[in-house]
């Protein structure tokens, strides 16, 4: 029985690959008729037997490997039939003939129903199947698609497929287009769904609300008929063209909504585009990996953030603040823009969630980080951009103050708090929470808003109008070496106890300082003696860059604060 449905089997190969049907089978012999009943003293007629066939030849299993390329990176040997439209290739670990025959003939019938529905050519294209998946499901990389039996079978692999034959690269876009040509669009449920503003970001159908691996139950599903919705919406209007030409579905969304009669307004962030293009790869030991071309994001199983609107958010945020560290390097510190680009585009970077209570957020010398908080990931990553500094034990805080100078742009990016609202909210907090008890808060508010407004136009990266964190920090920090014996004031912790090394006190010992102070610091040093001077001097103490020793500048740096701001603190 075996033998006869592999017989089958190949002869329905040979037919699907010589051309001569989309999925069915001519007859290979031409029947004879059925005799016809005679008298029995007439003998019946002998007839000439139609001439039988010459058989075509069964297209031949070869043996080939797939080589390791950025979209797979993965080697195995393969067996393969190839034919004019297309080449099924079975890893050689899990080949059995009558298995590569029936994918043959599906992917065969698959392709038919393709070029039907679209009325558009298609290029030869190989599909792979192959044992397991990293990425969880079918991918496509340019024509060439990776898939198991099972998706084969399931017809889960369709969508891949599609993006393989027509040369649509985003997910969300395949989805749809396979929806179209193999099964029916169901729009039921997205009205009531984009009603609740808690579920707007699905709309962007960035890969971690679409793969099975990051998002589960009615988030895939409505991400998925979302897709489907607004593939078909743009088909109908402007066909695959138009289609290929979109880069977000912000570009859409207003349309669509009218058309679905959504009320709510769908808004996306910026960096979507970048979202977009992220990879979901599972992990043994993680919930899910996001690959972000040279940067990969290990999502912990406990960590901080997990769900899809919550990775699509860091991922947007994080590209939004990294242009803004870049946009201040190049601003702050021009020789090493290049450098520090190059880092960021090119090496190879891991960045792991983790729990709010498993430990800190961390950077290596090896590219890891290890993250707590969304706010800490752009100054762990100024430490990797500068990772080439060689700083000794002494001069930590300048590391850190290198760090918390050029990421307080991208937090002030990410959270744009209105400044005069704020200042406002700060003073009467403060007022309410300690003006009964210490009347000195009313001298500690006005040198604070004295400093703040003084400090801010030295930010050109921060729009007007918004709340400068990097100010901020630093007119804390300010305040603090001013009046040390406000007992208001925030304790900080000192970049010694952070980092693990000795210190003595901040006027002796920069490790002393607060990440605040290291920070206030810094930046008078860079406003006294050059920005070229001090942020070309990384391989030497910081009193061999500024030719003092550091309590001298440290002295010079407390005195210049006091003669400043005498009017306040009196």
């Amino acid at each position: 029985m075996k033998r006869l449905r592999l017989t089958a089997l190949v002869l329905l190969i040979v037919f699907l690959f010589s051309g001569n049907g989309c999925g069915i089978i001519p007859a290979l012999i031409k029947p004879t008729a059925a005799p016809t009943e005679t008298a029995a003293a007439t003998p019946a007629p002998t007839e000439t037997p139609a001439p039988t066939p010459e058989p075509t030849e069964a297209p031949e299993i070869t043996s080939g490997e797939h080589k390791r390329e950025s979209g797979y990176y993965a080697f195995f040997k393969t067996r393969e039939l190839v034919s004019d439209r297309f080449t099924a290739a079975m890893e050689d670990g899990i080949f059995k003939a009558e298995d590569i025959f029936r994918i043959a003939s599906a992917i065969g019938t698959d392709i038919d129903r393709i070029v039907e529905t679209f009325q558009e050519p298609v290029g030869h294209v190989t599909v792979y199947v192959v044992k397991t998946l990293r990425s969880g499901g079918p991918i496509s990389v340019e024509d060439r698609v990776f898939c198991t039996m099972a998706d084969v079978e399931s017809g889960d692999y369709r969508a891949a497929l599609i993006g393989a034959c027509l040369g649509v690269t985003h997910p969300w876009k395949q989805y749809g287009l396979s929806v179209m040509a193999f099964g029916s669009l169901d729009e039921s449920g997205l009205k009531s769904y984009y009603g609740w503003k808690t579920n707007m970001l699905t709309a962007s159908l960035a890969p971690v609300f679409l793969s099975p691996l990051s998002s589960k139950g009615r988030t895939l599903e409505m991400a998925r008929n979302t897709a489907a919705s607004i593939t078909a919406f743009v088909m109908e209007r402007g066909g695959l063209a138009k289609l290929r030409a979109i880069e977000s579905t912000k570009e859409v969304l207003p349309e669509w909504q009218e058309h679905l009669g959504i009320s709510s307004v769908i808004e996306l962030p910026e960096k979507d585009i970048e979202a977009a293009k992220m990879g979901i790869e599972a992990d043994l030991n993680a919930l899910f990996i996001v690959t972000l071309g040279n940067i990969k994001v290990t999502v912990a199983e406990n960590a901080y953030i997990s769900s899809p609107a919550e990775i699509y958010e860091f991922v947007c945020q994080f590209y939004l603040g990294m242009e803004k560290v870049l946009e201040t390097i190049l601003i702050d510190d021009p020789a090493h823009y290049d450098r520090a680009n190059t880092k960021f585009t090119e090496e190879k970077i891991d960045i792991k969630l983790i729990a709010v209570t498993a430990g800190k957020s961390t950077a290596s010398s090896t590219n890891h980080i290890v993250l707590c908080v969304t706010s800490s990931v752009w100054h762990e990553m100024t430490h990797i951009l500068y990772k080439h500094v060689t700083f000794k034990q002494n001069s930590a805080w300048v590391d850190e103050a290198i760090a918390q100078h050029f990421s307080m742009s991208a937090n002030d990016a990410v959270s744009p708090y209105d400044e005069e609202s704020t200042l406002e909210e700060h003073r009467q907090w403060m007022l309410a929470t300690y003006g009964s008890s210490f009347p000195e808060v009313l001298t500690f508010l006005d040198l604070f808003e004295a400093v703040y407004r003084d400090l801010r136009p030295a930010d050109r990266v921060t729009p007007e109008g918004k709340i400068s964190e990097r100010t901020w920090r630093k007119t804390n920090a300010i305040a603090s070496l001013l009046l040390p014996d406000a007992p208001f004031l925030s304790a900080y912790v000192s970049v010694a106890e952070v980092r693990g090394v000795s210190a003595g006190h901040k006027s002796k010992d920069g490790n002393g300082l607060s990440y605040e102070e290291a920070l206030a610091f810094f930046d008078y040093l860079i406003d006294t003696y050059g920005a070229e001077t001090v942020m070309n001097g990384y391989d030497r103490p910081i009193a061999d860059v500024c030719g003092k020793p550091y309590e001298e500048l440290y002295r010079e740096f407390v005195g210049y604060l006091k003669n400043r701001y005498a009017e306040y603190l009196h």
